[in-house]
């Protein structure tokens, strides 16, 4: 065991390319031009706030207006920038660990971290910064202890990190144009995001309704659903009427004294309509049985040897769905995302990116 821990810190990590770090930095501030722009040209409001703001309805389905859709050549930049978003996670958090040797990767790593944080606010959601600050908190505590170093500074660094996001979001929510958290003090906001969930989840144990999902694949896996009904027209159901009926099934609910609680019950509902109670417990094993191969499988085959792998995605990928379990389902979304031609393109052209080597793809288990 000793051996193998003084061979794990003299492993050197893999240095990525600065051009393709500095083709990315400028891709993001196109791509923030480009989306600020089109913000203003469609919806045409005085400040970006409010152009957020009717983004967010308009997507939402709460406003008469047409939501802003990007051109096809374009439209899948936004998964893309979610993968290069893990993979600068994951890479900030090394190189910040061997800061000494790798200063110039670093400044342009966290850089463009911290930028593809910022710009997720654009889509008027705060999901991809979420993720971005959970996966950095995770890879950066694996990485401690991959390279023999104490934890207790990344640990309190990243309570730290996550405690004043949580305060901040939402002063965030403002910014993307939640006008309806004006009036709200910021522990209502929190309270209400920690709370509602097992509201919601427990307002429908009680409730006595046994819903039926009348999907293909169920609720937990309709994403791969529609996957297969577009490209390759499996199930030929209309995508619209797919629509309609996932909005039964995730409606909105309230409390007690009628206050709007969201249409969020845990990854635990999508379970108990696809599966029942003695199927949610089996379907729950089987998960911890695939996070913790996974974990074990990525752990082994690069984060000790530093490689840019498919799995290094997967891994960040999984840990993000597991800690937002506790407000819907995103495990069965993220194990069939890797089955998708999606994943092994962006796969491709962050690999392409970050080393300007195709030979660096792989595909061993």
């Amino acid at each position: 065991k000793k051996d193998q821990k003084i061979k794990l810190t003299n492993v050197i990590p893999i240095k990525v390319s600065c051009i393709g770090l500095l083709i990315i930095l400028a891709l993001q501030f196109i791509d923030a031009y480009v989306t600020v722009t089109m913000l203003f040209d469609h919806y045409g409001r005085v400040s970006l706030s409010e152009n957020l703001f009717a983004h967010t309805l308009a997507t939402k389905g709460f406003s008469k207006e047409t939501p802003m859709t990007y051109p096809k050549f374009l439209g899948a930049k936004k998964v893309i920038k979610y993968y290069l978003t893990i993979v600068m996670a994951f890479y900030s958090a090394l190189y910040l660990l061997n800061f000494k040797k790798f200063k110039i990767c670093f400044c342009l790593c966290f850089f463009n971290f911290i930028l593809l944080l910022l710009f997720s606010l654009l889509t008027s959601g705060r999901l991809q910064l979420l993720v971005g600050l959970i996966v950095f908190a995770f890879y950066y505590l694996v990485l401690c202890q991959a390279q023999n170093k104490s934890i207790l500074k990344p640990v309190i660094i990243s309570i730290v990190v996550l405690t004043s996001f949580a305060v901040s979001f939402k002063f965030l929510g403002e910014t993307v144009g939640r006008s309806y958290l004006k009036n709200q003090h910021f522990t209502q906001s929190i309270i209400g995001y920690c709370g509602a969930e097992i509201q919601g989840l427990d307002n429908y144990l009680n409730s006595g309704l046994n819903f039926e999902s009348n999907l293909p694949l169920g609720l937990s896996f309709n994403n791969s659903a529609i996957y297969l009904n577009r490209f390759f027209g499996v199930f030929k159901s209309e995508l619209a009427d797919c629509k309609e009926k996932i909005n039964k099934l995730q409606y909105f609910d309230e409390s007690q004294n009628k206050r709007g609680i969201g249409n969020v019950k845990t990854a635990l509902y999508a379970y108990l309509i696809d599966f029942g109670y003695v199927g949610t417990m089996l379907f729950c094993f089987v998960i911890g049985v695939i996070i913790q191969y996974v974990r074990n499988l990525t752990i082994k085959s690069f984060v000790y040897n530093y490689s840019l792998s498919y799995k290094l995605i997967i891994l960040g990928n999984i840990v993000f769905a597991v800690s937002f379990s506790f407000f819907f389902d995103q495990f069965c979304i993220v194990l069939t995302d890797f089955f998708t031609h999606t994943f092994w393109l962006c796969y491709f052209l962050i690999i392409l990116l970050l080393t300007r080597n195709i030979s660096r793809l792989t595909f061993r288990l």
